[in-house]
């Protein structure tokens, strides 16, 4: 049974030799019609682990070029599930079509949280270089101090700044900002710290005002959160149109907008494009990476969590990491795929669950989960039948107990991650809060210290798995 999906106006596709790799990573083989400008690549692939051949032809000869992907297979096909699969393989070609030699010097912005004023500078060696320098505002020292009164997270903001190869502007920019996303992934399990995109939003805003004798003036005001990167001279909202340029007159440089209709017609929803000014273009490519000296603490990677008052440093094992990542990567890519994904879910726990103690467990749980994918094939795990005892085998494997405690993993996947996902259930009582704690402490210092023996636990996890496999690595 052969099924196929064809895609139109592809005129990303401006040279087939930069998309190449793609295929070569895939060991496959090509077929060319010189005469009809067409490339036909056939590779093999597993779908379910099931066996399959896939046929991808590209059509470069019409006005309007067009791409084609088939599946050859003996067994049915969920439609959305094959809809996913083609489309998968379409935004792999797509990327690697927006490398070229035009070099850009890009910085993507994020943001954690931190008691103190994090001061990072480093630079890592990984696909690309990247140097990660930290944002360290004036006159937070003034604002008014509410950490006596209420737990109040400190935003900090991150510089990732690559350097990549390109055909134009925002091919650039997607391809920096795809990769230091993922990068960031990694650096949250290095410093179990949770990394957010950097967004702007309206927000509501006690504005503090300093005044004579220590004293401040209050007042509420609606604010646009917001900053100003002034090596750049860029106001930044966003990664994507919220990077402000200014031109000779200091006249905001602002983006175009597309609009896109909905399936209900009545309904319009205005997306910013992409589409960028000269001087956007100027500032990226007459940017350059800074060299940076690393005199970082010679140290392994902290197997403790981290608590809102930790310090966060960068130590020597976090740059080994990024240069054994990628020998990692190029001898293992499908487990690759899997320690990606893992880590991905991993800073999801710490950074969109922060403050949600179930879904946080639960999602580490599941970067756990995912981690031993890696290791699915091996007989110690082959042999079990359940998702929980490979997930339970895994942990001991890479526990640092000493007295391994089986069943408080077994609770870990079979009560805390599946009764969340799959019944609803909030085994940290987020939805039975109770003022009153002081008249029960015992009982919350109980769901507390759970709470951090589960982080704990799955921590050592992840850290005795990335000393063994990547920190080795000859």
């Amino acid at each position: 049974m052969l099924i196929e999906k064809e895609y139109t106006e592809v005129k990303f596709i401006r040279d087939i030799e930069l998309i190449k790799s793609y295929f070569e990573m895939k060991n496959a083989t090509c077929i060319t019609d010189i005469k009809e400008n067409e490339f036909k690549f056939i590779f093999k692939d597993k779908f379910h682990s099931n066996n399959i051949n896939v046929y991808i032809t590209f059509f470069l000869k019409l006005k309007n070029w067009k791409l084609k992907i088939a599946i050859e297979t003996e067994f049915v096909i969920n439609q959305y599930e094959i809809d996913d699969y083609f489309n998968k393989i379409f935004s792999d070609i797509y990327i690697r079509s927006l490398e070229g030699t035009d070099k850009y010097f890009i910085r993507i912005y994020a943001k954690c949280y931190s008691l103190e004023e994090v001061n990072i500078n480093a630079s890592f060696i990984w696909k690309y270089n990247i140097n990660v320098t930290s944002f360290n505002s004036i006159g937070r020292e003034e604002a008014f101090n509410v950490d006596s009164i209420i737990n109040c997270p400190k935003e900090q903001i991150l510089f990732f700044d690559v350097e990549v190869l390109a055909i134009d502007i925002s091919s650039a920019r997607s391809l920096a900002y795809n990769l230091v996303k993922e990068f960031y992934s990694f650096l949250s399990v290095l410093l179990d710290l949770g990394i957010y995109e950097y967004k702007s939003e309206q927000v509501f805003a006690l504005v503090d005002i300093p005044e004579k004798d220590n004293k401040y003036y209050f007042m509420s005001t609606v604010i646009n959160k917001g900053f100003h990167d002034s090596e750049l001279d860029l106001f930044v909202y966003d990664n994507l149109n919220g990077l402000i340029a200014f031109d000779n007159d200091d006249n905001w440089i602002s983006s175009e907008y597309l609009s896109l209709t909905t399936i209900d017609a009545e309904h319009q929803m205005n997306i910013t494009s992409l589409k960028y000014s000269d001087k956007l273009d100027y500032i990226f490519k007459n940017h350059s990476l800074k060299s940076i000296k690393n005199e970082n603490i010679n140290s392994p990677i902290n197997k403790d969590i981290n608590y809102y008052n930790t310090k966060i440093q960068i130590v020597n094992s976090h740059i080994k990491f990024f240069r054994k990542l990628k020998k990692y990567e190029d001898l293992c890519n499908n487990e690759y795929r899997f320690f990606s994904n893992a880590c991905k879910l991993y800073n999801k726990a710490l950074a969109v669950c922060c403050n949600e103690p179930t879904m946080s467990i639960s999602y580490l749980v599941s970067s756990v989960e995912t981690l031993l994918k890696v290791e699915q094939n091996l007989d110690y795990l082959k042999i079990l039948k359940s998702e929980m005892d490979r997930f339970v085998e895994f942990s001991r494997k890479y526990s640092n107990e000493t007295d391994f405690d089986r069943d408080f993993f077994k609770y870990l996947y079979g009560n805390i991650r599946s009764g969340h996902f799959h019944a609803g259930e909030f085994k940290f009582y987020e939805y039975e809060t109770s003022l009153n704690s002081y008249k029960n402490v015992d009982f919350f210092e109980i769901q507390n210290n759970k709470y951090i023996r589960s982080k704990k636990l799955i921590r050592g996890i992840f850290v005795n798995w990335i000393e063994r496999n990547i920190l080795d690595i000859n």
